[in-house]
This record gives structure tokens, C-alpha cells and sequence, in this order.
């Protein structure tokens, strides 16, 4: 422990400290690749020793399915630097390991596909279609009513098939949507 370069001991030897403080930013992103391709049977030391030839190796982080533990064939690789990972990531389509094309994108690169690849798969929401004449809208309710939107719902059922109430407790005004056009002139004749 005396000749290392990253913990001292203290005085009387019974604890550990670092030599120089942990930097408050890494920036380990900017210098990593996300790599596709690699040969599920691929040792990490094959891999530290070919990736070495585009850089200072930092790590390689193999990928393993979680419930098998597998290698996925995708490895996150940590450079030296920004620049190395730019530069390797720009002859991406030449790099060939074990007879295998590999597919090499910068971290922040297949972060964002992945995240396009996502929203792709939502759909919007679809909105309901209604024919005309199926709202009807009311007003006339105090101001300082305490009326709800259930107990207008419950009246408006009186009236016809009233199906959905918008309405918030101490507006004066709202609507009220029935199943049919002809439930919803029932309602429309009874409050005007």
C-alpha cells in the first residue's frame, strides 16, 4: 500500500484514504461506445486487446441477459477519451472482429435511438368519435351552488340517457353527453 498511487494509509495504519479526490464529474459518457456485433463466446481479454488497437481501454462492459446471465454480443466501451471514441466511432462500419461486422455508435447515440425507437412503438391515444348532436350544453346553475357533478348526472338521468357530465363544482355552465341525438334533444327541450 505505501507505493500506491491511488490510497495512502493514515498515521498509526488502520485506515485507508485516497490519495487525490474523486472528480466531481467523469464525463464517462462522452468517451463511451455502445457496440453491437461481438461473438457471444468472446473473451474479455480478446476484446480489451482488439479494442486497444482504437485507444486507451478504460473498460468493456459486457451486456448478459437477465434471466439467462448470457452475453448479448453488446459491450459498452470506455476510451481513454472524447476523441478516441469520435474517431472510432466515425470508421464504424470498417470495424470487423472475429469475422463479424461490428456496429459501433457513441453512448450518447444509441441513448437517443433508443429513445426514438420507443416513442415509435406508442400510438396516440385515439380519440373518441361522437356523432353530432350528442352534447348539449348548460347553464344557469348559481354561482354560489353547491351542486355536483354526480347530482347533476342523477337529474340529467331523470331527463333522458344522460352518458358523461363535464362539470366542475361552482361553475355556472357545462355540458352533458347522452347516447343518442334524440336523448340528447329530450334534455334540451326540458332546460331551455
Amino acid at each position: 500500500l505505501g507505493e500506491s498511487d491511488v490510497i495512502v494509509l493514515n498515521d498509526d495504519q488502520t485506515l485507508i484514504k485516497r490519495k487525490h479526490p474523486v472528480p466531481s464529474k467523469l464525463d464517462t459518457d462522452a468517451r463511451t461506445l455502445f457496440i453491437r456485433g461481438i461473438p457471444k463466446d468472446s473473451k474479455l481479454d480478446d476484446l480489451e486487446k482488439f479494442f486497444a488497437n482504437y485507444g486507451t481501454v478504460k473498460s468493456v462492459r459486457c451486456l448478459r441477459h437477465k434471466n439467462t446471465k448470457e452475453l448479448t454480443g453488446t459491450v459498452f466501451l470506455e476510451l481513454g477519451n472524447e476523441e478516441e471514441a469520435k474517431k472510432m466511432a466515425e470508421i464504424k462500419e470498417d470495424i470487423v472482429f472475429n469475422d463479424n461486422k461490428l456496429n459501433v455508435q457513441t453512448k450518447e447515440a444509441s441513448l437517443k435511438e433508443k429513445k426514438e425507437s420507443m416513442l415509435g412503438k406508442r400510438k396516440e391515444p385515439e380519440l373518441p368519435s361522437y356523432e353530432n348532436g350528442l352534447v348539449v350544453h348548460f347553464k344557469g346553475i348559481p354561482e354560489d351552488s353547491t351542486v355536483t357533478t354526480m347530482q347533476l348526472k342523477d337529474f340529467f338521468k331523470g331527463l333522458a340517457d344522460a352518458q358523461y357530465v363535464e362539470f366542475i363544482k361552482g361553475d355556472i355552465e357545462g355540458h352533458v353527453r347522452c347516447s343518442s341525438a334524440d336523448e340528447a334533444s329530450k334534455i334540451a327541450k326540458s332546460t331551455e
